[in-house]
């Protein structure tokens, strides 16, 4: 707030997500539905906020972006709103990109161990999805509602900024319950399987 008093004459907090919304996911979303080249598609946007402003919109470059990484009320305000522009005039591509986010945020890996790593956030993602299953079928609400809500808000609040700028680092808040969950369903996977072992050996004995 003092940083922002001194530089832009007004103590107000901000964040970079006015600028992740605009540039990362609207141009994202932009991009897709257009084919434009994305350089095309960051002066398109820049453009469109300098207009909503007011400014000389000549000479725009791909770099204007830079400069909005921050600033005051208006420029936030412009942002978002160029933003939803985008979304509104193409809502399918702004659906269409959001597996792309889910898959970047719980499966994507890089590097050498690319295939180990897939299979295992794989695994992780869908013993954590039968896990809450098991607990539903149980009935218990309130551990549903404990692991399942912050999971939901941390991934519904990162896809609502940005699908192409986010990988495994995105789930990171949530890790620990994801782990939780999977932990959950493979317990009973063991579980109803040694129950099945011990059934033979009850009737022989009986």
């Amino acid at each position: 707030m003092n940083h922002n008093a001194a530089a832009f004459g007004h103590r107000t907090f901000s964040t970079v997500g006015n600028f992740t919304l605009l540039y990362y996911r609207a141009a994202s979303v932009l991009h897709q539905a257009t084919g434009q080249d994305i350089d095309k598609v960051y002066v398109e946007l820049a453009h469109r906020v300098e207009a909503k402003l007011g400014n000389d919109t000549e000479d725009i470059s791909a770099e204007k972006r830079h400069e909005h990484y921050t600033g005051s009320p208006q420029l936030q305000s412009a942002m978002t709103e160029v933003a939803i522009g985008v979304f509104r005039d193409h809502p399918l591509y702004y659906l269409l990109t959001i597996p792309v986010g889910l898959y970047r945020m719980l499966i994507q890996v890089s590097g050498p161990l690319l295939l180990p790593g897939i299979v295992w956030n794989l695994a992780l993602v869908l013993g954590a999805a039968y896990g809450l299953w098991r607990i539903a079928r149980e009935t218990r609400w309130a551990t549903v509602l404990f692991l399942a809500l912050p999971c939901l808000y941390f991934l519904a609040g990162t896809l609502l900024v940005c699908t192409s700028c986010v990988d495994t680092r995105g789930r990171t808040m949530i890790t620990p319950l994801l782990a939780v969950m999977a932990a959950y369903g493979v317990a009973h996977l063991l579980n109803r399987r040694r129950a099945r072992s011990a059934s033979p050996s009850r009737s022989a004995d009986s």
